[in-house]
């Protein structure tokens, strides 16, 4: 766990030197400002993420306008990460596969986390921090619900719940959690009926859904204008270009780019069909191959909440290397995974 941390500190070491950069300060005061007031329980915006603004807070009260704290607070978050991906890697090994060299693996998963060159931007750009948030709490519901499945403790349930609601609270990608929990039980756990646990996060999902219900209309205008004029083909083909797009980026992030304003029509067509084959026969072929499909539904559906942007224009971005911080957890295992299998 030292060595974990150690590793993860020292790549990204040095981003302590860097200053605020684009909207980063309109983004802090945005935040902190939308804490004041019942604004905290009600949003009228696009965005609704009072985790974020509690942490930009904290920062300015203890570092003003210094950067320097605010950028380490992102890697502390950051090496908290890479912490929770050893354990609930480690936990999900030993509940779930039958091999030696487990607690290899779970070793390795996390210091690619920690050191994979697609989370500079999330790590290094101190307004990112919503990616890692919004995973640091999408790690502690899952194991979280882990714990109440393998000991049944109802507070073990109910601190999934709250975590689940501060990851939707730090960015909109925590949403996915709940088919997360769904497939964990059909594809690990085999249970048709645990698999119904999934829906009782509706719970949380209506508190927040309350606290958004400001915006549903600004939301439904924005979604109205977006999508006027598209055909079903164009909406196919920057779904498919997307998806093939960060699939590439999670095992090869270079050249890195920090504003892709545009889907690309093809992205490596060649490396994209290469990886779908490899992947089909990684599912054929290993052992542990719940295990290998566990992981790919898991990139698929932790990535889908950040195909919105390819759709809807609320940023200027409509993709980027950030979106991929929560879903290379599962790349980032699939590799040692399949070094030790092979």
């Amino acid at each position: 766990m030292l060595l974990l941390a150690f590793i993860s500190l020292a790549t990204f070491s040095i981003s302590l030197s860097g200053a605020f950069v684009w909207d980063d300060i309109l983004l802090i005061s945005k935040e902190i400002h939308n804490l004041s007031g019942l604004s905290l329980f009600k949003s009228g915006g696009l965005y609704y993420r009072p985790v974020v603004g509690v942490t930009f807070l904290w920062d300015f009260l203890i570092w003003h306008w210094n950067p320097l704290g605010y950028h380490l607070t992102n890697v502390i978050l950051h090496t908290l990460c890479v912490l929770l991906v050893f354990q609930l890697t480690s936990i999900i090994l030993n509940y779930h596969l039958n091999i030696e060299n487990k607690h290899i693996i779970a070793f390795f998963t996390a210091a690619l986390f920690a050191v994979h060159p697609i989370h500079t931007e999330s790590v290094a750009w101190i307004s990112g921090r919503t990616d890692i948030l919004a995973t640091l709490f999408f790690l502690l519901a899952f194991m979280a619900y882990i714990l109440f499945r393998q000991e049944r403790r109802p507070v073990a349930l109910v601190l999934s719940f709250v975590f689940f609601l501060f990851s939707m609270g730090s960015k909109f990608i925590g949403i996915s959690f709940p088919v997360v929990v769904i497939l964990y039980e059909l594809i690990l756990n085999r249970d048709r009926k645990g698999a119904l646990l999934g829906l009782v996060y509706v719970i949380p999902f209506f508190f927040y859904l309350a606290f958004r219900a400001g915006s549903f209309h600004l939301a439904e205008r924005v979604v109205r204008l977006s999508l006027k004029g598209m055909t079903v083909a164009h909406f196919i083909q920057l779904f498919f270009s997307s998806v093939w797009f960060y699939l590439v980026k999670a095992f090869w992030p270079f050249p890195q780019n920090a504003f892709i304003g545009e889907v690309p029509r093809f992205y490596h067509p060649v490396a994209g069909v290469m990886l779908l084959v490899v992947i089909v026969w990684a599912v054929v072929k290993m052992e542990g191959r719940r295990l290998v499909g566990f992981w790919l539904a898991f990139f698929f559906v932790t990535l889908l909440p950040s195909l919105v942007p390819v759709y809807i224009k609320v940023v200027s971005t409509r993709l980027a290397e950030r979106y991929l911080y929560l879903p290379s957890i599962a790349v980032c295992f699939l590799v040692p995974y399949a070094v030790v299998s092979l």
